[in-house]
């Protein structure tokens, strides 16, 4: 699983970036997209899990679809604070949405 999201990052990567500056921002926004979603998505799970709740696949969208939702918001909330043009916010939301996408990637993979 790891070799796959390595794979996928490296690639995504080589396709979009340009030069040295814009791989060390790709990465920076990738991973910490990935972690942030993986966090707020596992400690979703556990609550549900501890509430009693049973697995269910609509549960498991709704909290698939908060966890990318708060990662997209926190990631254009530190864009905003940092005063980012419009066009570099836009890159890195191009970024962190990739971050994301492979983080429901891998709660996918994980799940079977």
């Amino acid at each position: 699983m790891k070799r796959l999201i390595l794979i996928l990052a490296l690639l995504t990567n080589l396709c979009l970036a340009d030069d040295h500056e814009d791989l060390v921002h790709f990465s920076a926004h990738f991973g910490m997209s990935y972690a942030i979603n993986t966090v707020v998505y596992g400690s979703l799970r556990s609550l549900s899990y501890n509430a009693g709740k049973s697995e269910d696949a609509n549960l498991r969208l709704e909290e698939m679809v908060f966890s990318a939702a708060f990662t997209l918001m926190v990631g254009y909330t530190y864009k905003y604070i940092e005063g980012a043009n419009t066009s570099d916010t836009l890159t890195a939301m191009k970024y962190n949405s990739i971050g994301v996408g492979a983080a429901a990637l891998s709660f996918e993979m994980f799940r079977w």
